[in-house]
């Protein structure tokens, strides 16, 4: 589907004289072959500033070649340097990301603040990765409570292995790490951790995958955790670890790679329907109160 073209150039026209270098934006340079009247138009996008991207090869060969075609006109966008960045901002003017396979959505606004409003998604991504391993340490309750964690972690340190995602509770904790950072020193980076903190036990998990599902609208909404879970137990998939951030923006699940299919679709379907992702005006209203509950807090 197209879209029509619309030249923003009277936006950024009044920012130049603001900016170092307002030749990065005005599109000028010798060569440029973009055509004004042309049927279709799409636009070379390099994730870094103008000075990186233009001698990059393969942004100039397919620029040439989709100019050089009868009907298409190709443009190209950088990273705008930080002082144009700091006067877009200044002027209101936000980056947009477009979906190139839906181009007439709103996509996504880039933006110093959020405007939050009900026709906002819960959730705005589900990603995810196979590949990681889960090392679970329990403390001896006859043992110091204090520095267990820290001595155990600077093990990792000393064999340079990254930790992904630590869940914690009373008396143990885990340390979830990519499975290929550990391939080789797995188990005797296990014996220096029983070494160095001398454990309750030590359980290491492994074939575990990773899911994050992310939305600022999960933040303080009762139900919304108890709703994926509910879907993943129903779906036959067993949650292996539970992790959430402090800001409550995301929930991280790990689960045995063989669901890790089964666990994306199935979040996807928590919260989507026949119109699409679920937004927060979608929500049903809160159920009547159970009066046993009610009584309780009293």
């Amino acid at each position: 589907m197209r879209v029509p073209y619309q030249d923003c150039f009277h936006l950024i026209e009044p920012l130049l004289a603001k900016v170092e270098k307002p030749s990065r934006y005005i599109d000028h340079e010798w060569g440029t072959l973009s055509k004004a009247d042309a049927d279709y138009r799409c636009c070379l996008i390099y994730p870094d500033v103008y000075e990186v991207g233009l001698p990059n090869q393969g942004i100039a060969i397919l620029y040439n070649i989709l100019n050089q075609a009868e009907g298409i006109s190709c443009e190209r966008g950088y990273v705008p340097w930080p002082d144009m960045g700091d006067a877009m901002r200044e002027a209101g003017i936000p980056l947009v990301i477009k979906n190139t396979n839906a181009p007439q959505d709103p996509g996504t606004i880039i933006s110093e603040t959020a405007d939050e409003g009900e026709a906002e998604p819960i959730i705005t991504g589900v990603t995810g990765k196979r590949g990681f391993v889960a090392i679970n340490v329990a403390r001896d309750r006859t043992k110091p409570r204090v520095g267990f964690m820290r001595r155990a972690l600077s093990v990792f340190e000393r064999y340079d292995v990254s930790v992904e995602h630590m869940p914690t509770g009373v008396d143990r904790f885990g340390a979830v790490v990519q499975e290929q950072d550990v391939h080789d020193s797995l188990y005797s980076l296990v014996g220096d951790i029983q070494q160095e903190v001398e454990p309750l036990e030590i359980e290491v998990v492994e074939g575990l995958a990773l899911i994050a599902t992310v939305g600022r609208n999960l933040r303080g909404r009762a139900g919304i955790s108890g709703h994926l879970f509910g879907m993943l137990g129903q779906a036959g998939v067993s949650v292996r670890m539970i992790s959430q951030s402090c800001d409550e923006i995301n929930i991280i699940i790990g689960v045995e790679e063989k669901d890790f299919d089964l666990a994306i679709r199935t979040i996807y379907r928590a919260f989507s329907d026949e119109n699409g992702i679920v937004k927060v005006s979608d929500l049903e209203a809160p159920a009547p109160a159970d009066p046993t509950l009610a009584a309780l807090k009293k």
